[in-house]
C-alpha cells in the first residue's frame, strides 16, 4: 500500500472553514472546497455505477485509529514469528484479527479492509507459522471449530502475514479429508513445508475418551510434505503412517535443526505420544507415550526437546490421582520410550485442599472428566497432590533454562486452574506460578508460603478488574493461549483470554499489550476486540466524545496525548458507570449503555439506557454516579440475559425525553447478539415528561409492524421499526423519525418512510420523499447557528431493490413547517444500503456515510465514505472510501467530532471505537509505517 508523503491530506481544510463562511454564497464555498480537494486528492477515481459492480479500494491516505479500552473478547490464539521477535498475530473470537510488528505497542488489522465482512477469512485458531529461511512466507491453517470443514484449509502469505491466499490446486497430489492443525518449514529446502492433521483434544479429552479424533481419517497418513508452496507447481505427498498409531491427532511438528547430520529428521507430538522419523525412508518410532505437546531449544550444538505429557486422572479411593509431567531430552535423535529422558515434574504438583479451590468447580471438573451421571463426583475430595491439566509447553529459544507451561481454560471447558502460566529459570528443576492477576496471590495462604518472594507484583488487571472483580479468585481464571517469540518473550491471553500481555522474565512482570495506562487515562494499542454501541459528541465540552463500549460501559475522550500513539486521544472511564454486575451475578456487566444524551443546558447532567436491566438512568455529576429513574419496558433481572431491549436515539429536550426501543432482526443486529433481545415487547418511540420516571409509547401515525421474529415467524402487532429520531433545534416539539420496512403480521411487509411531528409526538404525519424509497435507516439535521438548514435521509436494505426500495443518501433544504415534496430531495450518494449519515458542524459540504453489505450487489463496498463537496459532482467522483485501519465490519454509529473539525468517529459492531484525523497522512498516522 503506498505511503503518502504530503503531511496534509485535505490541503488546509481548517483554514477554509476558519473563514466566515456566512459571507460566501453556498456556490462559492462549494467551488472553493472543490478546488482545494477535488483535483489533488483523488488518486483512483470511481463512480456510483462502479460502486455497484466492482470492489473499490479505500483511499490509502485515510487511516482509522482504534482507541482504548483494548481487548475484551477472548483471544482464540496468539502466534509469533519464527525470526522477528516483535512480530505477533492475535486472533480474537469476534473475528477482527490483528498483527503487530513492534512487540504489541501498535496493532493493525489483517482483515482485508475492503472485503466482505460476512465472508472474511479469519486467521487460524490453530497455526500461523513463518519460514525462518524467508519470513515473508507465512502459512495459516484454517480450522473453524472441531466439527466444521472450511472450504479452503491451507492459506499462504507472501507479504509477511498481512494478507493470506488459499491454496486451491497442486501440480500433483491432493489434500486429505482431515483437518489441519500444525505446520513447520523445512530447515534447508526452500519452499518445503511439513503439515499435519489434528484437532485440539484439550477441550474434549476425558477419562472415557482419552484420544478423540473426530473427523480425522484413521486410515490415512497424518503428516504431509508440500514443496514449492508459493508456486502453482506445488506438490503435496503423504508421509507414510508406518510406526504411528492410526488413531492419532498431531499437535506439534519439529525438524531437527542440524541439517548436516540429520537433514530429514522429523518429530511429531501427538495424542498418542512423541514420534521420531529418522530420515525420508524410515518409519515413525515412538519415543514417549501419552497425549503430548512439545517445544525445543537449539544452541547450535545441542537440540533439547521438551515435552509436556498432558495430565490424566483416575479415581483413588475418595480422591483422584493424576499422572503426566514434563520430560526433557538433550538427545532426541537417540531417545526411546525407556531411555534418554529427564523427569522435571515433581515441583509442578499443587495441594488443591490447601488452595481452597471452590468445591463446586472441582466437582464440575470431576463430573466432566469421568462422565459421572449419578452424583459420584460429590464423594471425591480435593487432592493434596494434583498435576494441573497444562495444555502448552514453551521453550525460550535463547536460553535452555527458561521454560513455560500454559494452564488454562477456553470457553465452555471446565478446568481447575492454579496459576495460568508456570515458569522455570533452571531447566525445570523448580517451577513457579508466573501469571497472577492483581498484585499476586497475597489473599491465599498457600501461595504466600510456597512462593513468598513473588507477592505484590505481576499482572495489573487494568480495566479487566471491573469486568471480573474479586469474586473471581486468582486461581481459576486461566490462560486461553500463549506463544513465545524468537527472543524468548512470552505473549499470552490470560483471564481466560480476555487480556493480552507479554512477560518480562527478569522483572517477573507482565506488560499489557492492549492498553498503555497513564494515571487514569488509557491509550489503546489498536487490538480492541470489544464491540461498541455509539460515539456521542459532548455538546457542552467541545472536542470530547462519549464512547459507549458494549462490555466496558462508557468511556470519555480527553485532551491528553501520548508520543507512542500519535493521533489517538487518551480516554478515561466514567467512574460511576464502571460495571461490576449485580451482587447476584458478579462479573456480568449490566450497565452497558446503548444510548446516551446530555441535558440541553446543564453540562453535568446526562441520561442513558441500560438494555440489560431495562433501566433509564440519570447522572447529575458527569458520570461520578447515577440513579435509576425508570424502566419503560420491564426487563427481568436474569443472569442468562435472554430478554433485553435495545434502546437507541435517546433525545433530551427542556420539557421531554424521547427514546427508541428498536426492533432487532438479522439485518440490523446490535453486536450480532439477536438472540438476547426481547422480540415481543412493544417497540417504537417512547416519551417521558417527568424526567424518565414514567413513559408512554407514542407511535400514533407511524407504520405498524411486528415487534420481532421468533424462529422466522413475526411476533407482536403493535410496534414500529424506527431507525432514526431527531429533534429540531429551534422547536423541540418538532421531531423527525426514519422508519424501516418490516413485517406486519397478517399483511406481509409494510414500507417505512420519513415522519414528522409538530406536537411533541402526540401524532405523526408522513413527509413526502422520492417514490423509489421504501425503507429509511437514518434522518439527520444539519445545524448552523442553532438552526437547521438541511435535512438528510439514508435508506435501502439487504436484498432486492424491488423489495427494499432504492438505497442512498438524499438532502433537502430544511423546512421549519415540513411539507416536503418528492422533488425537494437530491440524491448525493448512491448505494443500495446506506445505514447512517452525518454532516460536519462546520459545513454541510462535509458529509459522512456508512453503508452495509447487501446481496443486491453481491455484498460489495460496505464501509465508510466521506466528501468535502457535499457530493456536488453527482456521480461519486468526489467521494472517498475510508475503511483502512478498521476493516469492513458493520458500524453501529458515526459522528463528526464536536470540537475538532478535522476528526471523525465511528463505533464498530465487532471491534470498538475509532477516530480518523483527516489531515494526517498514512506515514504519520500509522506508527507501524515509521519503522
Amino acid at each position: 500500500m503506498p505511503v503518502m508523503t504530503d503531511r496534509t491530506i485535505l490541503p488546509q481544510p481548517m483554514q477554509i472553514f476558519a473563514m466566515n463562511t456566512r459571507r460566501l454564497l453556498p456556490l462559492q464555498i462549494l467551488l472553493l472546497i472543490g478546488l482545494v480537494l477535488g483535483s489533488s486528492l483523488r488518486a483512483d477515481g470511481w463512480t456510483f455505477a462502479e460502486l455497484m459492480t466492482r470492489q473499490i479500494d479505500s483511499d490509502p491516505r485515510f487511516v482509522w485509529k482504534q482507541v482504548a479500552p483494548g481487548m475484551a473478547g477472548s483471544n482464540r490464539r496468539i502466534h509469533t514469528d519464527s525470526v522477528d521477535s516483535d512480530k505477533v498475530w492475535v486472533t480474537p473470537d469476534m473475528g477482527n484479527d490483528y498483527l503487530t510488528i513492534d512487540g504489541g505497542l501498535h496493532w493493525e488489522s489483517v482483515i482485508p479492509p475492503d472485503g466482505v465482512w460476512g465472508r472474511r477469512q479469519e486467521l487460524s485458531d490453530v497455526c500461523v507459522a513463518s519460514d525462518p529461511k524467508d519470513p515473508s512466507v507465512v502459512v495459516s491453517l484454517r480450522y473453524v471449530g472441531q466439527w466444521a470443514r472450511p472450504s479452503q484449509r491451507i492459506e499462504v502469505s507472501t507479504d509477511g502475514g498481512r494478507r493470506f491466499h488459499p491454496i486451491t490446486k497442486y501440480a500433483s497430489g491432493r489434500e486429505p479429508d482431515s483437518p489441519w492443525y500444525t505446520a513447520v518449514a523445512h530447515p534447508a529446502e526452500r519452499g518445503t513445508w511439513y503439515v499435519a492433521n489434528g484437532i485440539d483434544v484439550a477441550e474434549i479429552r476425558t477419562a472415557a475418551n482419552p484420544n478423540p479424533i473426530e473427523r480425522i481419517d484413521a486410515s490415512a497418513a497424518k503428516v504431509w510434505k508440500i514443496t514449492q508452496i508459493t508456486s502453482d507447481d506445488r506438490t503435496i505427498t503423504a508421509i507414510p503412517n508406518d510406526g504411528m498409531d492410526d488413531a492419532t491427532s498431531v499437535f506439534d511438528l519439529l525438524c531437527h535443526p542440524d541439517v548436516d547430520r540429520y537433514p530429514d529428521m522429523l518429530f511429531a507430538a501427538t495424542s498418542t505420544g512423541v514420534y521420531r522419523r529418522d530420515d525420508a525412508t524410515s518409519p515413525w518410532t515412538r519415543i514417549l507415550s501419552g497425549c503430548c505437546k512439545m517445544d525445543a531449544n537449539w544452541d547450535g550444538s545441542t537440540f533439547r526437546l521438551c515435552v509436556l505429557q498432558q495430565a490424566t486422572y483416575a479415581v483413588a479411593g475418595q480422591t483422584i490421582a493424576s499422572s503426566g509431567g514434563v520430560f526433557i531430552t538433550p538427545s532426541p535423535q537417540t531417545a526411546t520410550t525407556q531411555t534418554g529422558w529427564i523427569d522435571k515434574t515433581s515441583d509442578l504438583r499443587v495441594d488443591l485442599k490447601a488452595l481452597q479451590i471452590p468445591i463446586n468447580r472441582f466437582r464440575s471438573f470431576v463430573k466432566f472428566w469421568f462422565d459421572f451421571e449419578n452424583g459420584e463426583e460429590a464423594k471425591i475430595q480435593l487432592p493434596k497432590s494434583y498435576f494441573p491439566n497444562f495444555n502448552e509447553i514453551l521453550c525460550d529459544p535463547t536460553n535452555p533454562d527458561r521454560l513455560f507451561l500454559a494452564n488454562g481454560t477456553r470457553p465452555n471447558f471446565v478446568s481447575i486452574v492454579t496459576g495460568a502460566i508456570w515458569a522455570s529459570n533452571n531447566g525445570g528443576d523448580s517451577w513457579f506460578a508466573a501469571s497472577r492477576l492483581g498484585t499476586g496471590f497475597q489473599k491465599d495462604a498457600y501461595w504466600a508460603q510456597r512462593q513468598p518472594e513473588r507477592l505484590n507484583r505481576n499482572i495489573d488487571p487494568q480495566v479487566h478488574d471491573n469486568k471480573y472483580p474479586d469474586s473471581y479468585k486468582y486461581d481459576i481464571r486461566g490462560c486461553r493461549t500463549a506463544a513465545i517469540a524468537a527472543d524468548g518473550t512470552v505473549f499470552a491471553s490470560v483471564d481466560k483470554g480476555y487480556y493480552t500481555v507479554k512477560y518480562d522474565f527478569d522483572a517477573d512482570q507482565w506488560i499489557s499489550v492492549d492498553n498503555t495506562q497513564v494515571g487514569e487515562v488509557y491509550f489503546g494499542h489498536g487490538n480492541g476486540d470489544l464491540g461498541a454501541y455509539a460515539v456521542v459528541p459532548d455538546i457542552h465540552r467541545r472536542g470530547q466524545m462519549f464512547l459507549l463500549q458494549q462490555e466496558e460501559s462508557v468511556w470519555k475522550t480527553t485532551d491528553q496525548t501520548h508520543p507512542d500513539f500519535p493521533g489517538v486521544p487518551g480516554v478515561r472511564e466514567l467512574p460511576g458507570l464502571v460495571d461490576h454486575g449485580p451482587s447476584w451475578a458478579p462479573g456480568m456487566p449490566y450497565i452497558a449503555p446503548t444510548t446516551l444524551a446530555q441535558h440541553p443546558s446543564d453540562p453535568d447532567v446526562f441520561y442513558f439506557f441500560s438494555p440489560r436491566r431495562g433501566n433509564f438512568c440519570k447522572s447529575t455529576d458527569h458520570g461520578q454516579s447515577f440513579a435509576i429513574n425508570g424502566e419503560p419496558i420491564v426487563v427481568p433481572d436474569e443472569t442468562a440475559l435472554r430478554d433485553m431491549v435495545y434502546w437507541r436515539n435517546l433525545r433530551v429536550t427542556k420539557d421531554a425525553i424521547y427514546a427508541v426501543a428498536e426492533v432487532v432482526d438479522a439485518d440490523n443486529f446490535p453486536m450480532g447478539q439477536t438472540r438476547i433481545y426481547s422480540q415481543t415487547a412493544r417497540k417504537g418511540i417512547y416519551k417521558s415528561t417527568d424526567d424518565g420516571v414514567s413513559w408512554t409509547c407514542v407511535n400514533r401515525g407511524l407504520p405498524v409492524t411486528a415487534a420481532g421474529r421468533i424462529n422466522g415467524k413475526a411476533v407482536g402487532n403493535d410496534s414500529v421499526f424506527v431507525k432514526g429520531l431527531v429533534v429540531a433545534p429551534d422547536d423541540d416539539r418538532v421531531l423527525y423519525a426514519a422508519a424501516k420496512r418490516y413485517q406486519a403480521p397478517g399483511k406481509g411487509f409494510t414500507d417505512g418512510g420519513l415522519y414528522r411531528t409538530s406536537d411533541g409526538a402526540s401524532s405523526w404525519t408522513t413527509e413526502a420523499i422520492p417514490p423509489g424509497i421504501r425503507s429509511l435507516w437514518d434522518v439527520y439535521l444539519h445545524v448552523e447557528d442553532d438552526r437547521a438548514t438541511k435535512i438528510l435521509i439514508a435508506g435501502g436494505g439487504d436484498g432486492d431493490v424491488a423489495d427494499w426500495g432504492e438505497g442512498g443518501v438524499w438532502i433537502a433544504d430544511y423546512k421549519p413547517n415540513g411539507g416536503y415534496r418528492p422533488d425537494d430531495w437530491t440524491m448525493i450518494f448512491d448505494h443500495p444500503f446506506c445505514a447512517q449519515v452525518a454532516t460536519s458542524p462546520r459545513s454541510v459540504q462535509w458529509v459522512l456515510v456508512a453503508t452495509r453489505e447487501t446481496s443486491s450487489i453481491n455484498n460489495l463496498n460496505q464501509g465508510t465514505y466521506i466528501t468535502a463537496t457535499g457530493g456536488a459532482a453527482g456521480d461519486g467522483s468526489d467521494w472517498f472510501k475510508i475503511n483502512l485501519g478498521r476493516g469492513p465490519m458493520p458500524l453501529s454509529d458515526i459522528a463528526f467530532d464536536s470540537g475538532k473539525p478535522d476528526r471523525i468517529w465511528c463505533s464498530a459492531a465487532a471491534s470498538g471505537s475509532y477516530c480518523l484525523d483527516l489531515r494526517r497522512d498514512r506515514s504519520e498516522s500509522s506508527p507501524q509505517n515509521q519503522r
